[in-house]
Order: C-alpha cells, then structure tokens, then sequence
C-alpha cells in the first residue's frame, strides 16, 4: 500500500484519538475506559491491515458476505483473528454458523431467538460468543433493536445461555436530529445499562454508542466503545 495512504490514515487517527483523549478529560472521564471500533464496511482489506498496524485492533462489520470475504484473507495475512471482529450488522438467523466463523462478538442481538440460536450454534462448534443487546432509541422505522423494557428482559434471559456472553449494549442515535435528541438517545441507553448492571449484578464492560458525527457527546453520556468509520477512513 502506498506511503500516502498509510501516512493520511496515522494522521487521522493520531487526531481522532486526541479528540477523544480531550471530550474525555473535559468530562472527567479516563480516556483509557473508551474503545475505538474501526467501522469496516466497504474498506479493502489492504487498508485494515494498514489499521492494524497503527494501532486499531477492534473491527466492526456489517455485512456477511463481504466480510467473510475480506476476513479470510485478513486472518491469512496477519495476527488478527475473529476476537477482533465484532458483527454491527442486523444478523438472519441463517447466517448465524457463518457469522460465529469470523467473529467474536455479536454486538446487534434484538430477540432472544437470536440470543438462543447463536448460542446453540456456538455450543455445537464449541465456541464462546461475546453479545450485545441492541436498544432502539428512536422512533425511525429503518432502524432495529429492542425497545429499553424488552432489551432489560433479554438480558436476564441471556444470562442462562451456553456458549455466550453479555458484554453489552448498543444503539445507533436518530439520524440528521438535534444535539439534544441525540444526546437524550445515548443519555436513555446508559440509564437501561446501568439498570440492567443492578438488578442482575452484571459486570458489563461496554454500551456501544456514538459513530463519527455524534462522538464526542456519546463520550460524554458514558460510551465505552465508539464504533467509527467515516472519521477513521473517509478520503483515505
């Protein structure tokens, strides 16, 4: 891959990762308690390996087919492996075998359906599946997800489940609304997070909001794991 290119993308995430550094601190947050997702769809796998060597080491795909695609040739050509790779996407019952071939986390279960089909499936290939409740926490149609009592259900339904693990919530705000529409989206999530820490005394490492133009208020409503694309890879 042309030095360019690797040069833009170092400068872009050097920038980005001060930008959070800075929302961070000026919240009295510790930086450190914030994860960066490298959203990847659409991006050639030369390009992900270009991340990786500067430094991202967590990926979010949406789509299956592509990615089982470019991942076969990722996990032949580098140290990255399916603990890297979360699934964003909306996930068919019938790709579900596929899906837990190359990734480690499922980071958009909206039914315990799902919830439990993913855990037979993984059980039966003797594997261990990270999930992430996703929570819709707006009124778009196109979007998925779970409504804030449905999504406080699932998880103590989950928690029964072989094979897979709750790490999580996730949600994606309303698109083109107001500073404060989106920050009462992620403001509602953290509240169900919190909740769903107490009432079933679950250590949950991440709820998973704020993408490339809403990050810096998902970092100061609480994210712990940004899922960026545009920000990392737009231009490059």
């Amino acid at each position: 891959m042309e030095k360019e290119r690797i040069n833009n993308l170092r400068m872009r995430l050097e920038t980005l990762r001060k930008d959070i550094s800075e929302t961070a601190k000026r919240c009295g947050r510790d930086p450190l308690q914030i994860k960066l997702m490298a959203v990847t769809k659409g991006i050639d796998s030369e390009l992900v390996l270009a991340a990786s060597q500067i430094g991202i080491k967590l990926f979010g795909e949406n789509y299956v087919q592509e990615a089982v695609r470019k991942l076969t040739f990722i996990f032949e050509n580098s140290s990255l492996n399916r603990k890297n790779f979360h699934f964003i996407g909306h996930l068919q019952k019938n790709k579900i075998n596929k899906v837990i071939d190359y990734f480690g986390s499922i980071d958009s279960v909206d039914s315990f359906e799902l919830a439990e089909s993913i855990s037979n499936a993984a059980f039966k290939k003797n594997l261990n599946i990270d999930l992430m409740i996703e929570v819709k926490t707006s009124n778009e149609p196109t979007k998925f997800g779970l409504s804030h009592e449905e999504a406080v259900s699932l998880a103590g339904k989950i928690r029964n489940l072989p094979s897979v693990n709750l790490t999580g919530l996730m949600t994606m705000a309303p698109l083109q609304a107001s500073g404060e529409i989106i920050r009462e989206s992620f403001r509602s999530l953290y509240k169900t997070y919190n909740r769903i820490k107490n009432l079933y005394n679950l250590e949950l490492p991440y709820v998973s909001m704020g993408m490339s133009d809403d990050y810096k208020i998902a970092i100061e409503e609480g994210s712990t794991m940004l899922r960026l694309g545009r920000a990392i890879f737009g231009g490059i």
